[in-house]
């Protein structure tokens, strides 16, 4: 009998093959050592089985390491392959948890930076990985509020955005994240100058409208763009 690999699992030939696993293993070549412990003929025995389960808590124990120095993409891949090993779920689970409260820290930062898109992305990128907890979800709804404020008012709609904005500021303000705060505040000043010069432009342009004058339309249309890119009749 012929494994894939084209290595014979007959006659004890397993235990060759799982040796091999076991040392790329000890050299931390876990993905090598996962490769070898899953195949045809060798995944069943008892023994490969045993290693596996080994492997998996080997892998959250490299994970935490990981973690520990900033390694953020080298821990989540080590936690999604203990997954795929079999490893048991509380463990895992409070190893991603784990992960997520080291890494809350760097998503403050860009919080902090007046950055909600970044936010948004990073936290999305990490529940795909099922990293997650508390932390993190805070700091997604005071982003996700933050960034439909710039949105609203990208389209001139400054109540809406009003809105969403002091949102950001009391979920901020509740996460104790003064600096986040601060940056939310100064976006809605600027989204108070923004609505004070937009709106002049804007019944200048509804105006043009009225009168059915292209040359004029088109002249307004292009002022009220400066100030709101997205406005709809603009």
């Amino acid at each position: 009998m012929v494994n894939p690999g084209g290595e014979s699992t007959m006659l004890g030939q397993w235990r060759i093959v799982l040796r091999q696993a076991e040392e790329a293993a000890r050299l931390g070549r876990y993905e090598e050592a996962y490769a070898l412990a899953t195949r045809p003929g060798v995944s069943d025995h008892h023994h490969a089985v045993q290693f596996r389960s080994r492997l998996a808590l080997d892998l959250i124990a490299r994970a935490m390491r990981r973690g520990g120095v900033d390694d953020l993409a080298g821990a989540v891949d080590d936690l999604d392959l203990a997954e795929r090993l079999g490893a048991p779920p509380d463990s895992l689970a409070a190893a991603r948890l784990n992960l997520a409260d080291r890494v809350a820290d760097e998503v403050r930062v860009d919080l902090d930076a007046g950055e909600p898109a970044r936010v948004l992305e990073r936290v999305e990128e990490l529940a795909r990985h099922k990293i997650g907890g508390p932390a993190l979800r805070r700091a997604k709804e005071i982003a996700e509020a933050w960034q439909n404020g710039l949105a609203e008012g990208r389209r001139g709609e400054f109540g809406r955005a009003q809105e969403h904005l002091d949102r950001a500021d009391r979920l901020a303000s509740g996460a104790g994240s003064i600096a986040a705060q601060q940056a939310v505040t100064a976006a809605k000043a600027e989204l108070e100058n923004r609505q004070k010069g937009a709106t002049p432009k804007v019944e200048a342009l509804y105006a043009a409208l009225s009168e059915g004058k292209w040359p004029q339309i088109l002249s307004a249309a292009e002022a009220v763009l400066t100030s709101v890119p997205e406005h709809p009749a603009a």
